[in-house]
């Protein structure tokens, strides 16, 4: 288990913070951190504006949702939604994805 927290530190920076960039971060993060026999597939995955649901095979469900000032993009739902899964389906999830992803500016 520790090793495991070990490698989830091992997050990727990227400079792109599109949906796509944001999905491959995630993913990434994911296959360095995990094996996948340790993390629960996707049973379902319900988008319903605000919110991106999803439902995995263990049996718990992860909720994310757009903020107001954002425009609803599924894909980067549904990323979210795994990377919080990722990180222990707790709100934090979040700060570790800004601490690497910085602040976006057009």
């Amino acid at each position: 288990m520790n090793n495991d927290r070990n490698k989830t530190n091992q997050i990727i920076r990227y400079e792109n913070t599109n949906s796509t960039a944001a999905f491959s971060c995630v993913a990434e993060a994911l296959r360095n951190a995990f094996t996948f026999s340790s993390f629960p597939e996707i049973k379902n995955v319900i988008f319903n504006y605000p919110a991106t649901i999803v439902l995995w095979n263990d049996g718990t469900k992860t909720v994310v949702k757009v903020s107001s000032e954002e425009e609803f993009d599924p894909e980067k739902g549904l990323a979210m939604a795994i990377a919080k899964k990722a990180f222990g389906n707790k709100g934090s999830y979040f700060n570790v994805i800004k601490k690497y992803a910085g602040t976006y500016k057009e």
